[in-house]
């Protein structure tokens, strides 16, 4: 799993990664070959497509999640962000793959 972390009111990014030994009855792995859609990508397009008014909405006080599950069901980049309670306030996916965006209300 990778995870990327924005915290646009204070100016701080944070990273991780971490790795699981998938159920391979279950999972697949992600051959990162595969990835055509980068996270700064799939970040830009959610911004474009709704996440930017979102934030703006909460004067900027949330974080942003931009997440890749290997194994999970689809191919896509998670990205969601949440206010200072960790509510979410906007949510899209983007295939990382093709670049085709699903937000979700």
């Amino acid at each position: 799993m990778w995870d990327f972390i924005f915290f646009p009111k204070k100016k701080i990014i944070a990273w991780s990664e971490a790795e699981y030994f998938p159920d391979l009855t279950r999972q697949t792995t992600v051959n990162l070959n595969n990835i055509q859609i980068p996270s700064e990508y799939a970040l830009q397009l959610a911004e474009s497509n709704g996440g930017a008014d979102a934030r703006i909405l909460v004067d900027n006080k949330c974080s942003i999640r931009v997440s890749l599950y290997a194994g999970a069901q689809s191919n896509n980049w998670d990205i969601i962000y949440t206010n200072d309670d960790n509510q979410p306030i906007f949510y899209a996916q983007v295939n990382w793959e093709t670049g085709e965006l699903i937000v979700s209300p």
